[in-house]
């Protein structure tokens, strides 16, 4: 017994001795393989090195698309929140419009279809709206303007008026023999001081004074140019300062202020003189004779 039980402990011996070295020979052979073995350098980048601009450092760089990201979704997310600048869009400066003046006469009355009729029964007649007055006559025979509520903007004081027409809205008005032009607001923009005023065409209108001088006015009531004689084959002559040109029936200047005298057209032709030089032109203010 004694004799196998020292068998046993010297088997057990034996066993130990002999596989220690193994175990710290391959112990050691790993270890040194771990050491001699070089580190793996990752491709992909150190998403935390980052410095996100404030407007993105919330962003998960590496889910933004809602799934682990590749190397290429990295740089392109990168790309797009880190090497490109991020523009802000600077608030539109508050401009300062000058609040638009708005003329009484402009408000509009919503029931104006019963304005009229009232009028109808008021008035002797009542004209269009436009620009936002109406020409009422009285049963005496008087003319005014009253707005889309009723009121009477404008008294019944005229001899003769119109209907407001064209851009700016105006019309004629008359007392006695003195003729004039009103605008939207009620108050006379030509004033009442001429003996005729025919109606624009082109922005002038020919206008004859009191002592029979026949002129052309622009819708301010400005002296544009004089009319010399009469009108022949649709043409007359106008004068602007010491300069003749030529004007149509229709009040445009087909052939501007520039001779130092000109005669009316026949046959289509005219002789003018510029300097001390004459010569024949057309109606276009071509030169057609004696042009040298």
């Amino acid at each position: 017994m004694i004799r196998l039980t020292i068998y046993f402990l010297f088997i057990t011996y034996f066993l130990f001795v002999s596989c220690t070295p193994q175990e710290e020979k391959a112990t050691e052979k790993n270890l040194t393989s771990q050491e001699n073995k070089p580190e793996k350098i990752s491709k992909e980048p150190d998403i935390k090195s980052y410095s996100t601009p404030k407007e993105v450092e919330q962003t998960d760089l590496s889910t933004e698309k809602g799934f682990n990201a590749s190397e290429t979704d990295l740089k392109e997310v990168k790309k797009r929140h880190i090497e490109e600048p991020i523009t802000k869009k600077e608030p539109a400066e508050n401009k300062k419009e000058e609040p638009k003046q708005i003329i009484p006469s402009e408000v509009t009355n919503p029931n104006v279809a019963e304005v009229v009729k009232e009028a109808r029964a008021k008035y002797a007649s009542v004209g269009n709206y436009h620009g936002g007055l109406a020409l009422v006559k009285s049963h005496e025979g008087k003319y005014g303007y009253i707005d889309s509520y009723g009121k009477e903007t404008v008294a019944l004081q005229y001899d003769f008026a119109e209907d407001l027409a064209g851009e700016p809205p105006m019309a004629r008005i008359r007392i006695r023999d003195k003729v004039g032009y009103i605008g939207q607001a009620g108050k006379e923009i030509i004033p009442m001081k001429y003996r005729f005023i025919d109606k624009f065409f082109k922005g002038l209108a020919q206008a004859r004074l009191p002592e029979g001088e026949t002129i052309y006015i622009d819708k301010q009531g400005n002296h544009i140019c004089d009319i010399i004689g009469e009108y022949h084959e649709g043409i007359a002559r106008i004068k602007k300062g010491d300069k003749i040109g030529y004007i149509n029936n229709y009040g445009q200047v087909i052939i501007a202020p520039q001779y130092n005298y000109g005669t009316h057209f026949t046959n289509g032709q005219a002789e003018v003189k510029i300097g001390e030089k004459y010569k024949i032109i057309n109606t276009k203010g071509e030169c057609i004779k004696d042009c040298n």
